[in-house]
């Protein structure tokens, strides 16, 4: 029996997936239940209406388990759903439980990234998260993962979305490449993949007290990836690579007399200004400045470890993308 917390989420889904598959029986722990497939086999997945920061709640799912996957994750916070109360209060609330119930195998879901002196608020409470699971006493394995992407994932359909009407009507035909055509790298990583090692884990003892970065061997800018993205969805962009003295002059002329959509770029900097502008006034964003500075720092990490202590080879991210529009 194994405690999936955050299993309505976009990575909760398909590990719950994965783990069905595998034979595993599951408890998801959730604050709404995810939306499934009619087919599931019968009394082996159980659902919990709960918050990791409720002791109560974790309790009682974690009671019987004999293994717990945290997942629980946010990457923006709206209300009392800060980083603090979700990534660092509620690992510690779920770790609580899990030897509550004498559960020993934890596996725990943190980011690239993650270290104490971090500039964004995000990975560094994700480091006071992964410091809880170390001095837990528990059976632990740690993942590190980069950009997570697949079907249902809110970073990429949200660039994908800005090349298809009707947002694409909105927003002029104008794509904006974060960061500019160069500077920081990603190693995305496809769900799938993600899913398959979270579960392989389990039963892999080497893997205990280890922490393990989950990315493709591929070092991609954000251009290179919204290249592939754009390919996948069978746009053929107007690129534009010029400054920001000239970009606006060059972005009215193709808006008015261009029929492609527009790829320029956006500087961080300018990123920055709009998202603390954003902020203060109060507006919701899909990048705030945590999410800007993130963008800025890039996310690489080394996948020769998880490959080969999982078998797993990661999905090369143009082959990945592609796969999700011949679903």
């Amino acid at each position: 029996m194994v405690l999936l917390t955050g299993g309505s989420g976009f990575v909760g889904k398909r590990v719950l997936e994965r783990l069905l598959a595998t034979g595993y029986s599951v408890r998801v722990l959730s604050r709404r239940k995810p939306k499934l497939p009619a087919d599931l086999p019968a009394g082996r997945v159980e659902f919990f209406d709960g918050d990791v920061t409720a002791s109560d709640s974790v309790a009682h799912a974690a009671a019987g388990a004999s293994a717990v996957i945290h997942l629980v994750g946010i990457i923006r916070e709206t209300g009392t759903q800060t980083f603090r109360q979700v990534h660092v209060e509620g690992t510690r609330s779920v770790v609580a439980a899990a030897k509550l119930a004498g559960v020993s195998r934890f596996i725990h879901m943190s980011a690239l990234g993650t270290r104490e002196s971090a500039p964004s608020t995000y990975h560094r409470s994700k480091w006071e998260a992964e410091q809880i699971v170390m001095g837990s006493g528990l059976d632990y394995t740690i993942f590190r993962p980069s950009l997570i992407y697949g079907r249902g994932d809110g970073f990429l359909r949200l660039f994908g979305a800005m090349m298809r009407p009707p947002m694409s009507s909105l927003m002029l035909g104008c794509v904006p490449c974060p960061g500019g055509f160069e500077g920081s790298k990603f190693q995305p990583v496809a769900v799938g993949d993600a899913a398959k090692i979270f579960v392989r884990a389990l039963s892999a003892a080497g893997s205990i007290g280890k922490i393990y970065d989950l990315c493709c061997p591929e070092k991609l800018t954000m251009w290179q990836m919204l290249s592939a993205l754009a390919a996948a969805e069978q746009v053929q962009p107007t690129v534009l690579r010029c400054g920001m003295d000239t970009l606006p002059f060059q972005l009215a002329w193709h808006i008015l007399f261009s029929e492609k959509p527009i790829f320029f770029n956006m500087p961080i900097y300018a990123m920055r200004a709009a998202a603390f502008a954003a902020e203060k006034m109060g507006v919701p964003v899909p990048l705030n400045r945590d999410t800007v500075q993130m963008l800025s720092e890039g996310s690489e990490g080394d996948c020769t470890p998880a490959t080969r202590d999982f078998g797993v080879e990661f999905t090369p991210f143009a082959e990945g993308v592609h796969e999700l529009y011949q679903r």
